[in-house]
């Protein structure tokens, strides 16, 4: 009996590059999904078939890559990660007519425009800063300073926590550090020790972030630090075990150890089998699989990249295990869950 033709999805993230990390946790959260659902028969008894390239956190090679996957008829995207790729590859999938799942940027370009192949999962940056602003403003913090990765992504993310600053009546903003590749974070430290902010809000990913922290905490520097959930908090605990103690970070899916929601008991009951360990990210590329699976069984067979798109546009609040994604009529909404988790001892996170 011949094998059912798959049904292609193409994948492009950084499995290289200064995001490699997060990029493979993605992978082999939505992996988990995809196995699972195959192992079940598949979308109409066929198999789905993941074609995964590396773009190395470089915006110009994830382009190539959506280019190369739609040239193998994939019938949708799945999985891109990154400020500058995200924001690359957004208008690039439009012309592609190729239907695009995930995107773990919270960039406003995501969701506005409104664009017919673009469907993000996580709630955006400007969430997640007001989240963790209104938190402040209950714990009475009244100054707080801003580090900033000198980047795009860096950029993006603080210009959130800027707005939802701009927009509190009693937190106020002391000035802005700029960290990164070619600023080291010694000046970043001596001038947040003279600044004596009660709060820090870190804008980096968790490599510039443990440094600052472990700096900051040896010179004497005793606030609290926040930040959003592109910050990779378990990869934060392993950097700076003693100097990111206490750090609460906004996170766009549930706490990946907590078994109250049934989308988490679903992956973390595949992470056993397959022997891996539950993160963040692997929770987020599992859950945009989920999506691209709903997407694919609803679509109208055989699958095609439209089929996708009128099947994704007719979810209105759909529940995928006590986690609701919506896309219906206009909106490009996906997810608006955040929550606050803080690093405890040894390096678990903990609500």
């Amino acid at each position: 009996m011949q094998a059912a033709e798959p049904v292609l999805v193409g994948r492009t993230l950084p499995l290289s590059g200064p995001l490699a990390s997060y990029g493979k946790e993605k992978m082999v959260g939505a992996d988990l999904a995809i196995d699972a659902e195959n192992a079940k028969g598949g979308v109409g008894g066929r198999p789905i078939k993941v074609v995964t390239l590396d773009d190395r956190y470089d915006p110009e090679v994830a382009v190539q890559n959506a280019r190369a996957l739609k040239e193998q008829q994939v019938v949708l995207l799945l999985n891109a990660l990154g400020v500058g790729p995200v924001a690359r590859l957004v208008p690039i999938v439009e012309d592609l007519k190729l239907p695009t799942i995930g995107l773990s940027s919270g960039a406003p370009e995501v969701r506005e425009p409104l664009r017919r192949y673009v469907f993000p999962v996580r709630a955006d940056y400007n969430e997640e800063a007001r989240f963790t602003v209104r938190q402040l403003e209950v714990l009475a913090v009244a100054s707080v300073i801003l580090v900033e990765q000198d980047d795009s992504f860096g950029k993006a993310v603080a210009d959130a926590y800027r707005t939802a600053l701009r927009q509190s009546t009693t937190v106020r903003l002391l000035k802005t550090l700029k960290v990164g590749r070619d600023r080291p974070v010694t000046e970043a430290v001596a001038e947040a020790l003279r600044a004596s902010p009660q709060s820090i809000l870190m804008a980096t990913i968790a490599a510039p972030a443990a440094d600052f922290m472990k700096a900051y905490r040896a010179g004497g520097g005793g606030a609290f630090a926040y930040a959003m959930s592109v910050t990779n908090a378990s990869q934060l605990a392993q950097l700076a075990p003693e100097a990111s103690r206490g750090m609460g970070f906004s996170q766009v899916v549930p706490l990946p150890t907590s078994l109250t929601k049934r989308i988490v008991r679903e992956y973390v009951d595949l992470t056993n089998k397959q022997r891996v360990e539950p993160t963040y990210y692997g929770l987020e590329g599992f859950i945009e699989a989920k999506v691209a699976i709903e997407s694919l069984k609803r679509a109208t067979k055989p699958v095609t990249s439209e089929g996708v798109i009128n099947s994704l546009t007719s979810m209105t609040n759909l529940d995928i295990g006590d986690f609701e994604v919506s896309y219906g009529g206009t909106s490009r909404t996906g997810s608006r869950y955040v929550e606050m988790v803080m690093i405890g001892r040894n390096g678990r996170l903990t609500r």
